[in-house]
């Protein structure tokens, strides 16, 4: 063998035994953290929805006022009628989130 042949072999064994002999570094290992998350569950509220009440503003009845002014005077009623029902639905919802 000549001498470079033997350097040549020499060198690829020292790189073989320098590739084994290196230790492979692990990946990070997750950490894991165990979290307490306060969820929301819906309760069944104890106070019943009333139904929509009978509209004094009705097509019909506008329909069957006498005049202008009788058929204004029924949308007014009509929209008091339908901001009080919305009254009373927000004091539900609130006596409920209570």
């Amino acid at each position: 063998m000549s001498l470079f042949m033997r350097a040549m072999y020499v060198a690829l064994l020292a790189g073989m035994l320098m590739g084994c002999a290196s230790k492979p570094t692990l990946p990070d290992v997750p950490r894991v953290e165990i979290v307490e998350v306060a969820v929301a569950v819906p309760v069944k509220c104890p106070v019943s929805v009333p139904g929509t009440p009978e509209r004094v503003n009705s097509v019909e009845a506008r329909a069957a006022a006498p005049n202008v002014f009788a058929a204004a005077k029924l949308a007014d009623a009509g929209l008091f009628q339908r901001d009080q029902h919305i009254k009373d639905l927000v004091e539900l919802l609130e006596a409920c989130v209570k």
